[in-house]
């Protein structure tokens, strides 16, 4: 791995890279991988690389494009323990963000990166709208609305029953990520769940039983939640880190494709 020049990169998006040398890592990190990090110091933020004694000679950034603050860095199978993995790097509003490409992306520019975090939902509906290339980077178009990792795709014609409609309710990818909170939303289909700090994606019905019996005095609080539902939003959608969105009428929320990434057991912190 050329230390110097990755870090000449990121000087060219306009972000700071430190990378450190460690000889123990995490337990749940196997001991030849990188971990890929945003931190804070008295400068601000920045991209903190910490690879193992003698680094990598697989880690490079396949492309950089300065005037969108992104770059992508793929990591071969050395560099991660497994399959060769890609990390989009950049800026989204107000802070700077990893996130991990879907393992089945071909992506060696930033530009095919970014559309490969798209779910299929949005991809159809800039499609439907013929957006081109500028447009679809935007976070507001015809198509959809983007805040953080979230999409909502507009559904003007629905209606749903007023008793239904949960009010104030949070929008998390369950892994400890600081939720979106929505004004309006309802949810149909999916899987109940249960959730809570020991279980953030949620046990099934028989696996929270099945932990209840074995733990019947334990303190910690469960909230009963949809996985996998379909989701839709209206009203105000709010995020410290992003700008407050607006949904006048219903749109359907959708996640970006993070969660089809390994690269993402390789960053600590997304969003």
């Amino acid at each position: 791995m050329d230390t110097y020049t990755i870090t000449r990169e990121f000087e060219r998006m306009g972000a700071r890279l430190k990378v450190n040398t460690v000889r123990h890592r995490r337990r749940e990190q196997p001991v030849n991988t990188l971990q890929l990090d945003i931190a804070t110091d008295r400068k601000g933020e920045y991209f903190d690389l910490q690879v193992p004694l003698g680094g990598f000679a697989d880690l490079h950034v396949t492309d950089n494009v300065p005037r969108l603050r992104h770059l992508l860095i793929t990591a071969g199978r050395r560099a991660t323990g497994g399959n060769r993995q890609k990390f989009l790097c950049g800026h989204d509003e107000r802070h700077w963000f990893i996130a991990g490409i879907p393992d089945n992306s071909k992506a060696t520019r930033v530009l095919d990166a970014i559309e490969a975090l798209k779910p299929e939902e949005v991809v159809v509906a800039q499609s439907r709208a013929g957006l081109k290339r500028k447009q679809r980077l935007a976070r507001k178009n015809a198509a959809f609305i983007r805040q953080g990792e979230w999409f909502f795709i507009p559904c003007p014609k629905f209606h749903f029953p007023h008793e239904s409609v949960l009010r104030r309710e949070p929008l998390s990818r369950g892994n400890g990520s600081k939720p979106h909170i929505v004004d309006e939303v309802f949810r149909r289909h999916g899987e109940q769940v249960f959730v809570s700090s020991i279980a953030p994606t949620g046990f099934t019905i028989k696996q929270y039983n099945e932990w209840l019996a074995r733990n019947p005095k334990s303190p910690i609080g469960w909230q009963a939640m949809m996985r996998n539902a379909e989701v839709y939003a209206r009203g105000c959608v709010r995020h410290a880190d992003h700008a407050t969105i607006k949904l006048p009428f219903w749109h359907r929320v959708v996640m970006n494709t993070e969660n089809q990434s390994t690269a993402m057991s390789h960053v600590v912190f997304l969003d």
